[in-house]
């Protein structure tokens, strides 16, 4: 019986928030990744503005632990994980589109495919919606 109580406790999240969270969590990654390559570049690179690398490095970092944290908390189903998902994703658009710009072709359409991908799994499933909507507690 306890397997039972404790099975309607928890939330049913629908496949696609799970992918959703999974792809978030590892851009999270990858920015985790990309801050540790900044703060290589700041050590070996001779002409640096020190104060400029250190708050990108910073930000960086920041954006990469609030994607990690986002992603958690869209795999546990959290309804409040939604939003501010939706808003890093429309906020990585325009930087996809400036690196394809400046000619980081490969970059710009990882960035924009990543992004698109986590809208479209987010915003177009129903369940996902309606999952979100319902929040962590509803069955």
């Amino acid at each position: 019986m306890a397997s039972a109580a404790s099975s309607q406790s928890v939330p049913r999240v629908p496949a696609a928030v799970r992918r959703a969270a999974t792809v978030v969590a590892v851009e999270g990654v990858l920015l985790g990744v990309v801050a540790g390559w900044l703060v290589v570049l700041l050590f070996t690179r001779e002409e640096t503005d020190t104060s400029l690398a250190v708050v990108e490095i910073v930000v960086v970092a920041a954006a990469g632990a609030l994607l990690v944290a986002l992603g958690r908390g869209l795999w546990r189903g959290n309804a409040a994980a939604r939003t501010p998902v939706v808003v890093m994703q429309v906020l990585a658009t325009p930087v996809g589109w400036t690196l394809l710009g400046g000619g980081q072709v490969v970059l710009g359409l990882v960035v924009l495919g990543l992004a698109v991908a986590v809208l479209a799994l987010l915003l177009g499933s129903a369940s996902a919606r309606e999952a979100l909507a319902r929040g962590p507690g509803a069955g």
